[in-house]
């Protein structure tokens, strides 16, 4: 079934991040992709454009982090001792902190990061 409406951006934005982080968080890297190019298929997506921040949150801007393109309500408590120089942004890093940025942004429940032992966990918290 092919959707017959254009959809808007932010709407297609929506609908692909949900369905992706509701199905893809157990699959392997290799299903994670098959079910990406299904989404982009079945929604006829040629691109995902990136989310533009720039005065869409007007005076609450101080309350939101803008994360790999998801909107994430700040926390209470400034970082201690954070500099974001001491992180060096590899691709599979961004895409680490991608998939948990998606996850942040649409729920208040705690996340469960698992994995071994200096797979950075931590650091990507």
């Amino acid at each position: 079934m092919r959707a017959s409406v254009q959809l808007k951006y932010p709407v297609i934005k929506a609908i692909y991040d949900s369905l992706f982080t509701c199905f893809a968080s157990h699959l392997d890297s290799a299903m994670q992709l098959t079910l990406h190019r299904m989404l982009f298929s079945l929604f006829e997506i040629t691109h995902m454009p990136t989310l533009e921040m720039t005065g869409r949150l007007g005076t609450k801007a101080d309350e939101y982090a803008f994360v790999e393109e998801f909107i994430i309500h700040k926390g209470g408590h400034k970082p201690l001792n954070f500099d974001q120089s001491d992180f060096i942004l590899t691709p599979s890093f961004r895409k680490l902190v991608k998939r948990l940025a998606s996850i942040v942004a649409v729920t208040d429940y705690a996340v469960i990061l698992e994995g071994p032992t200096s797979a950075g966990k931590t650091s990507t918290v």
